[in-house]
């Protein structure tokens, strides 16, 4: 197994349990890490007792009354995960043939490069996929392992 595979999955995890959204920013996936850290303070501020905020301020938890929270950071640590493995895998030739899409940034790159000249990601631990076809299945790949 590719250790530097998992690294970026599991930095992504950890600093998703650190902080909701954090993980996603890590990802570059700005706006998606703000809804999440938007989301778990609404979620805190309408289904979370004041009396459980102010208790976690000063040092205890009350596990019960800050599980829709906890929930949260757990679905969202979850989506980065899933998003920086499902991105790491793959580069997208786009629909000129000519460009890839670098899977970190979203920004088009000189297919010659080995690195992408907006993010600085090294290109070639990825799988280029055309356009319009489909990737291939992970599952499928670790069964002919």
């Amino acid at each position: 197994m590719n250790v530097s595979r998992l690294r970026r999955p599991l930095t992504a995890g950890l600093l998703g349990l650190l902080v909701v959204g954090l993980g996603h920013l890590y990802l570059r996936r700005f706006r998606r890490g703000a809804a999440w850290m938007l989301l778990t303070v609404a979620t805190a501020g309408l289904w979370v007792e004041e009396s459980a905020l102010t208790a976690l301020s000063n040092g205890s938890l009350d596990l019960v009354a800050l599980a829709p929270v906890y929930l949260l950071v757990v679905a969202a640590t979850v989506d980065a995960v899933g998003i920086a493995r499902q991105s790491q895998q793959y580069l997208t030739i786009t629909s000129e043939g000519d460009l890839l899409t670098c899977p970190v940034c979203g920004n088009d790159v000189d297919p010659e490069l080995s690195f992408c000249h907006w993010c600085t990601t090294d290109l070639d631990q990825f799988t280029v996929v055309p356009a319009g076809e489909a990737r291939p299945d992970p599952e499928r790949e670790r069964e002919t392992e």
